[in-house]
């Protein structure tokens, strides 16, 4: 076998260790989405019928994946699989336009690993951060083919999965007013406007867009705004310094280009503003989550890939990447294998998706295929598993409490406190007029200032329901028909 081949093939292999042996395990990023999609196959209006705070076609992707593969583990995760394999070669693509194989393969080798062996609940689904990686990177890829009309469509559709591909446009505007020509800029913005156009306008022909607005802008831009906690740029410096720890290889690699790595002093005047310009996504909302660091990737594992195509040549220099890769490759590698061995062991990062299994199993067996039910929390995840559709348009509880899901399970201040009574009061209209066969409680367990009974506006409706279940961090109510 030719070294291509065995190349891609053990990038396969490396892609389907990190994500397919994680099957039963469905995180938080996931539930929501998953949630929204089977209540748009069912027939509700994204924004309309679905509170959803997140663009739209991160729902219409999770719907496709539904329509296409079925609700099951093995099919998000070979998505999954499928997605990143695509990553890995658009990445290939744009570095051996720029630098030729070499670099070429090192970064698909660096986007490939540093895509599953990171923290498992922001590298193994498919969220909306993790879902920009192919369009971002598309963008430059068709920059550096000299189609920039191509670079800035993707990033339009980017806009649409994620609002931070605004950055990535950013990005590409300067990497062109970087070009000696200057030219293209013009049809990057058409192609950013035609996609974003085409987009807004399929919300508002399916009448979304008064929803579309509340959710994703009125309600994000509060988000961003309500603190996480009160040293944000202490948070930021140690997340940052953690994730460069993790991200050794990409530091050293990209180090070395700039030093002595191939092309001319603008392209890396480009790369460095990619990168500089990217960082802004991670520090967007100063809360650092680990997730938000894969805006960095793409002109990291880029620069670092022309790097190591230099420094490979030195054997010190492979002994310090064999180093820098077995730190996340042990820290996260492990948990998979032992997935992979069936060995026992408690997994605390999964307890949550666990007891929300346990809670959709008494959930389908309470209730009948076509009846509703109402999951309080943020716990989507519970319709997915149940198979059950909403009987409300409110998926979670973020907006009906005020408290943002990064912290209600220890804390219960609320932000905007009126418009979540507003919201309650919607919401116990909604029930009372289609109440569902089943109500669960999956905050109050965790969080008591939080439970569902706290709250007066839905207390008449309690009064109809009778305790029927409980798991460690549920409670399972039956209608009292």
């Amino acid at each position: 076998m030719s070294p291509r081949p065995r190349f891609w093939l053990f990038l396969l292999a490396l892609i389907l260790f990190s994500r397919l042996f994680q099957t039963p395990v469905l995180w938080p990023e996931e539930g929501l989405p998953l949630a929204a999609a089977q209540q748009v196959w069912a027939g509700g209006v994204l924004y309309r019928d679905v509170w959803f705070d997140k663009p739209p076609l991160l729902a219409w992707f999770y719907a496709g994946v539904l329509r296409a593969a079925g609700p099951s583990g093995y099919a998000l995760r070979l998505t999954g699989v499928l997605y990143i394999l695509l990553v890995t070669l658009t990445g290939h693509g744009l570095a051996r336009r720029l630098w030729g194989d070499g670099a070429a393969r090192w970064t698909a080798f660096f986007l490939a690993f540093f895509t599953g062996f990171y923290v498992h609940s922001a590298a193994v689904p498919l969220a909306a951060d993790l879902l920009l990686l192919l369009p971002h990177l598309a963008v430059f890829y068709f920059l550096a083919h000299e189609r920039p009309g191509l670079a800035g469509l993707c990033a339009g559709l980017a806009f649409h999965v994620n609002s931070k591909a605004v950055l990535a446009l950013a990005a590409a505007a300067v990497w062109v007013l970087l070009l000696p020509s200057r030219r293209g800029l013009g049809r990057l913005a058409a192609g950013f406007a035609a996609a974003g156009a085409a987009g807004l306008a399929a919300v508002a022909l399916t009448g979304g867009w008064d929803g579309y607005v509340e959710q994703v802008w009125r309600w994000g831009w509060a988000y961003a705004g309500a603190g996480f906690t009160d040293r944000p740029w202490a948070l930021g410096f140690e997340r940052t310094l953690n994730y460069l720890g993790f991200h050794a290889a990409l530091a050293l690699g990209a180090a070395a280009y700039f030093w002595r790595g191939p092309g001319d002093p603008t392209e890396r005047r480009q790369i460095a503003l990619w990168m500089a310009i990217s960082f802004l996504g991670v520090v967007a909302g100063a809360r650092f989550f680990p997730r938000y660091f894969f805006q960095l990737l793409p002109p990291l594992a880029l620069a670092a890939g022309a790097g190591w195509a230099h420094l490979s040549r030195r054997r010190i220099a492979l002994a310090a990447l064999a180093i820098a890769l077995a730190v996340p490759a042990v820290r996260f590698g492990r948990i998979n294998l032992w997935l992979a061995l069936h060995r026992p062991f408690v997994w605390r990062d999964a307890a949550i998706d666990a007891d929300s299994r346990r809670a959709a199993a008494h959930v389908a067996r309470l209730s009948a295929p076509g009846e509703k039910i109402f999951v309080w929390g943020f716990r989507p995840e519970i319709y997915f598993h149940s198979r059950r559709l909403a009987a409300s348009r409110f998926l979670e509880s973020q907006p009906l409490t005020g408290v943002l899901a990064d912290r209600h399970l220890e804390r219960a201040e609320a932000f905007l406190p009126e418009r979540a009574a507003g919201r309650r009061r919607e919401l116990a209209r909604e029930l009372e007029a289609n109440p569902p066969a089943i109500l669960v409680d999956g905050l109050g367990p965790y969080n008591p200032g939080l439970a569902i009974e706290n709250y007066d506006e839905l207390r008449p409706l309690l009064g109809r329901y009778w305790l029927a279940e409980q798991t460690a961090g549920a409670r399972i109510f039956r209608r009292a028909d």
